[in-house]
């Protein structure tokens, strides 16, 4: 994992009057946490191995979940103003927050293939399969428990998807307080607060879409070999 942060901020303090202060403030705050992984699975290509039914695990290339990439900018904007009078020092400001956020997870860019144990694995997928034809006599569980890729099946021909997010937000707050001294013993605090978190949204109008209206596609059609029966762990 590569993590890091940074930050800045200016600050601009003006007395108006000896009961006047105005405070304004500028500030911008980064993160990134990226996960990029193996550079040299990556760059050639390797899949994510692992076997499924077998105690003694093994596996190939990285994660299938990885490489991973998070940019957190948020750009904040805020105001002061404090003004006493009398028995009274009131104070009133706002608030604007403009947050940013890009991530790329690219799972299953190089694909999954799941073998059913270590003896298709260090044979190249072929321990069950020959094993189906000695037993069977044609194919029927096969060799690899799962096999996956990620494609965009809207397509055609079917490739990879647009692994990209970029969500946008704003939010807001204003304040308004009175701190009022009743007495030299006795001050009463009187204020008022909202805040407003905004929903985030992709700045790519409708990649993030939950509502697909188009025709259900099969990228890649499959038709089992006459004779076979179907492995009921695919899917």
């Amino acid at each position: 994992m590569h993590g890091r942060a940074q930050n800045a901020g200016v600050a601009w303090s003006h007395t108006f009057s000896p009961t006047i202060l105005n405070q304004a403030r500028m500030s911008y705050v980064r993160h990134t946490a990226n996960f990029p992984g193996d550079p040299s699975a990556n760059a050639a290509g390797i899949p994510a191995i692992a076997t499924a039914f077998d105690s003694l695990e093994w596996g190939f290339g990285n994660s299938a979940g990885i490489p991973q990439f998070f940019t957190e900018n948020a750009f904040i904007y805020k105001d002061d103003l404090s003004v006493t009078h009398g028995k009274h020092n009131f104070k009133g400001g706002a608030l604007y927050e403009r947050i940013r956020n890009g991530s790329r997870s690219e799972a299953d860019f190089d694909g999954k293939i799941i073998p059913n144990s270590i003896e298709d694995l260090v044979t190249d997928m072929k321990f069950d399969d020959n094993a189906d034809l000695a037993i069977f006599g044609s194919p029927t569980l096969g060799s690899i428990f799962k096999a996956e890729d990620s494609i965009d099946p809207t397509v055609t021909p079917a490739v990879r998807p647009n692994y990209y997010r970029g969500f946008r937000a704003n939010e807001f707050a204003a304040y308004l307080q009175d701190d009022w001294r009743i007495r030299p013993r006795i001050t009463l605090n009187l204020g008022l607060r909202w805040e407003y978190f905004g929903p985030p949204h992709n700045f790519q109008p409708g990649i993030d879409s939950n509502l697909f209206t188009g025709s259900n596609v099969t990228p890649f059609p499959y038709t089992p070999a006459a004779g076979s029966v179907a492995n009921p762990f695919v899917h």
